[in-house]
């Protein structure tokens, strides 16, 4: 049973007992900035956005299946208030900050910047992934398929109500995903063969020591600049950061990522792109298709996955559906390592003999999320969520997730809610990213726009000739 807590009642100290348990819990009650989140509010602020959204092949398939194509953000409500359920708006791809770290959000988001709460003063000091926006229209409802994220998911409804069936970490030997299991932290954090050296925060540990080591050098220049005589420790620094460079086959921070790479590989998860797909409907593993979003070291090796995928992504005629019309091709990826093979739809008969070991659907957990509610969901717990919403002005369904790194200092007294992280590597970068976040996030906006703008010209002057 999970349990229900109220917002107006739980202070953040107290919400941190839930989280160190790794226990869901729902929140009745959100803040009041979400109000204002109707249909000609968006129209207004954010309507001319491109926004990619999911497809669904048939009316009643399953979301996160990888068949995804851009459109307008006005475009897309108006085939949701028109009664269109072949839309979903999911995971939004998203641009890389001075420091080579992920932004924290796209479209529409990004035009909507100053008027949402960018921090959750619940969540205490976990530090956020990813904000994304999930809208869609279900009147029979529409699942999004059995997986789980990379990131502890704070998920707030908004419109309509959901459907969320949840199985423990601990089931994922029976859970017949897509990759191959490596280990389960004892945060829940589960880690695929292929990912790379993931500790339990979703940190990799040459990101971590490449950091650890930059910020050693960097102390001992500073010192070494008031003292000569410390001029040796500061080349030694120095030596060890070029080692581990070399180890990673990295070349260290990639000045041309600053504000431009867009390194949406996945999300949930974490996306690492991962952290992209959690619905979390579609899990943060479609951010992070390739298991993780890595750092600085990394980033050139993101643009071209993305390059390989827009080169070789591109859907046929045949990839041609009921969902209504579109504004661009549509792409097909494969499925992530966190989605399960078992389709919940199925009778039980069939899934016992089809999927042997999975534990049945009677052992799920279930909440129905209505709005004005939020759940808090840990890393690592499988779901499956169903949308219900119908059509109409405000109608369908509609809500805000935040992704945070998951914690590994699970001790639930005073201390451990201070400093929910054995290491310093995410609380010290994202307490160094916030003076500039917001700018960043609308530089990379611009260059994306300036980007779109070139194809649309380039695809104008092909048709032509």
């Amino acid at each position: 049973m999970v349990p229900i807590v109220d917002l107006s009642s739980t202070k953040p100290r107290d919400m941190w007992k839930h989280i160190a348990q790794r226990q869901p819990v729902v929140i009745q009650g959100v803040d009041g900035a979400w109000g204002k989140f109707t249909d000609d509010w968006l129209l207004e602020e954010a309507g001319d956005a491109t926004v990619v959204v999911e497809r669904r092949s048939h009316g009643h398939g399953a979301y996160g299946q990888g068949l995804k194509a851009p459109m307008q953000l006005k475009q897309l409500i108006k085939e949701l208030q028109q009664g269109n359920t072949g839309l979903y708006m999911s995971t939004q791809e998203v641009g890389v900050g001075r420091d080579g770290h992920p932004l924290l959000y796209g479209a529409p988001l990004v035009q909507l910047e100053g008027q949402f709460p960018l921090l959750q003063p619940l969540m205490g000091h976990m530090v956020p992934q990813s904000v994304n926006m999930w809208m869609g229209c279900a009147p029979e409802g529409s699942s999004t398929g059995l997986h789980h994220d990379f990131h502890d998911n704070l998920y707030i409804l908004l419109r309509g109500c959901k459907r969320f069936r949840l199985y423990p970490p601990s089931a994922a030997p029976d859970m017949y995903v897509h990759g191959k299991l490596q280990r389960i932290y004892p945060n829940g954090r589960i880690v695929y063969e292929g990912q790379g050296d993931v500790q339990p925060d979703g940190s990799d540990k040459h990101d971590v020591q490449l950091w650890q080591a930059r910020r050693s050098a960097d102390e001992a220049a500073a010192a070494a600049s008031t003292d000569p005589s410390l001029a040796q420790q500061a080349d030694d620094a120095l030596e060890g950061q070029l080692e581990l460079m070399l180890q990673g086959g990295g070349d260290g921070f990639d000045v041309d990522a600053i504000g431009l790479a867009d390194d949406y590989v996945d999300s949930d998860e974490d996306a690492f792109a991962d952290d992209p797909g959690d619905d979390d409907e579609a899990s943060d593993d479609q951010q992070q298709r390739a298991g993780k979003r890595k750092g600085p070291a990394d980033t050139k090796q993101l643009r071209q996955q993305r390059k390989k995928k827009q080169k070789h992504g591109k859907a046929g005629p045949a990839a041609a559906s009921t969902a209504g019309s579109v504004a661009g091709p549509t792409s097909v990826e494969p499925p992530p390592p966190s989605f399960s093979q078992v389709d919940l739809s199925l009778p039980e008969a069939v899934l016992r003999r089809q999927f042997p070991r999975f534990p049945g659907v009677a052992a799920a957990q279930e909440v129905l999320l209505q709005a004005g509610q939020m759940l808090y969901l840990p890393a690592g717990w499988f779901h499956e969520v169903t949308s219900f919403g119908g059509a109409g002005r405000d109608g369908g369904h509609l809500a805000i997730n935040y992704w945070y790194h998951p914690p590994d200092n699970l001790d639930s007294s005073k201390a451990g809610f201070k400093s929910p992280y054995s290491s310093p590597y995410y609380p010290t970068i994202w307490a160094q990213r916030q003076p500039w976040l917001q700018q960043d996030t609308q530089r990379w906006w611009r260059l994306k726009q300036q980007q779109q703008q070139q194809q649309q010209q380039q695809q104008q002057q092909q048709q032509q000739q």
